[in-house]
């Protein structure tokens, strides 16, 4: 009888170690930052900064004063207008991390557009508005995407992390959008 209690005691140890490891998050997941969600036209805030996605276009080139930027061979560019405001202080006040996630796939604003509000300064008192740009593959030009924004570089060892969802079938398509420099105030 002894020998069947043992037994079933490690019977009922093995499948509770067995449950536990089902619910253990994998070793990434346990440091994913938490995503405080909205979608274009929300405002949405994490400790540090609240934003707004004002608008999203799809073009065929971009331009910056007299600098133009055609799309690279089969690319397009996505264009996202960003309202932010830092909640905090100056120091803390800029969106370090951006990226659009789509189908699983991570792009980062493009290095060719120099006003983008990727790193730029936002401030306590007065909303900084830009631009996101993104040069994305063509074919997915109609997915759903996700915008992550975040007050930190390492978004994924950060605690909360801005994400808009973004349907870009609904953007209008245009063949120019100028960038302008981001303006600060009202």
């Amino acid at each position: 009888m002894k020998g069947l209690i043992a037994w079933g005691v490690a019977f009922a140890l093995l499948a509770g170690a067995w449950l536990i490891s089902l619910v253990t998050p994998q070793e990434v997941a346990w440091r994913d930052g938490f995503a405080i969600t909205g979608v274009i036209g929300e405002e949405i805030a994490d400790r540090s900064v609240t934003v707004t996605v004002t608008d999203v276009t799809l073009a065929d080139e971009v331009t910056e004063g007299s600098d133009i930027f055609p799309q690279s061979d089969g690319a397009i560019w996505v264009v996202i207008g960003v309202t932010a405001q830092s909640l905090t202080d100056e120091t803390e006040g800029s969106i370090k991390h951006a990226t659009l996630n789509i189908d699983g796939n991570e792009y980062r604003p493009s290095d060719r557009v120099r006003n983008s509000m990727e790193d730029a300064r936002i401030f306590v008192a007065a909303p900084t508005r830009g631009y996101l740009a993104f040069e994305i593959p063509e074919p997915v030009a109609g997915e759903t995407a996700e915008l992550r924004l975040g007050s930190r570089w390492d978004v994924d060892n950060a605690d909360t992390y801005l994400a808009f969802t973004i349907d870009l079938s609904d953007a209008e398509q245009v063949a120019t959008v100028e960038i302008e420099s981001a303006v600060v105030g009202y």
